[in-house]
């Protein structure tokens, strides 16, 4: 993923092989995770976070109803 206007921001991804696994395992074994620097959270950086992750809430629901994951558990 390109950085955002230099922003130390970016999205970690799991592995094909991890999120594979997840599918068959409990969904707490399955993490898309931000990266966030120190300096990320002063300044403009945390509203450009902010912005990302209130769409990655967005894109996030249809991915996960797409797993066949027991979310309950």
């Amino acid at each position: 993923m390109r950085s955002i206007s230099g922003s130390k921001l970016k999205l970690v991804q799991t592995s094909w092989n991890e999120l594979e696994r997840a599918s068959t395992a409990r969904f707490s074994q399955f993490q898309l995770t931000w990266a966030i620097s120190p300096e990320l959270i002063p300044g403009r950086d945390f509203i450009k976070f902010a912005i990302l992750s209130s769409l990655w809430k967005r894109v996030r629901s249809p991915i996960l109803s797409r797993l066949p994951v027991d979310l309950n558990h």
